[in-house]
């Protein structure tokens, strides 16, 4: 059976190791800001653990607070060795009903030179209940990227707010010049009715 256990900055040289695995360097930031967003609980690092077998099988970290209501799944990874097996979609229901309070989810997928990786990744997010919005161009750190959501049915689009929502979000764990750096985000172009 699997459950969540939050893990503290301790914890998080261990899994920033594998990050570097399983992310590319452009979508990683140096550890320290994971380090200090755990400390300033601006951040959770959620482990997933298969309760059966004693193991960590899955690492999120989340950024939950935003004054817009959001939370930012920022990275999520199953470890190699447990993948192919759907624990994935398992361990992802359980982030999603942790952070079910919130007025929705949002996490980013950056383009990625493998398109078929990206599609995948496009994919396993649809079958946990997220869904592509339409946003404005958004880079990070460069590299163009898409916006999925889940959020109950009735909420709002978020897509033409997503360049106040996400650098104030990221405003939680970077100071405003480095949010500016890292984030290029237009807004939304408005339709002209005739």
């Amino acid at each position: 059976m699997l459950k969540l256990k939050k893990a503290g900055y301790r914890e998080m040289h261990q899994y920033y190791a594998m990050m570097q695995e399983d992310f590319s360097k452009d979508e990683l930031v140096p550890e320290i800001v994971f380090q200090k967003a755990l400390l300033q609980h601006t951040a959770d690092l959620v482990l997933v653990v298969d309760d059966t077998i004693k193991n960590t099988i899955a690492y999120a970290l989340v950024c939950p607070k935003s004054l817009y209501g959001y939370g930012l799944l920022w990275f999520f990874a199953v470890l190699p060795w447990y993948r192919g097996r759907g624990l994935g979609t398992e361990a992802m229901k359980l982030i999603n009903q942790k952070y079910g309070r919130l007025r929705g989810m949002m996490l980013e997928i950056t383009e990625m030179p493998d398109a078929a990786a990206a599609n995948r990744r496009i994919r396993f997010y649809n079958n946990v209940g997220y869904r592509v919005v339409k946003t404005g161009d958004i880079k990070l750190n460069g590299i163009p990227m898409k916006i999925m959501v889940r959020q109950p049915a009735s909420a709002p689009d978020p897509g033409p707010y997503i360049h106040r929502i996400l650098p104030e979000i990221y405003s939680h764990m970077f100071s405003e010049p480095m949010v500016k750096k890292l984030l290029d985000i237009q807004p939304l172009k408005k339709r002209k009715f005739l």
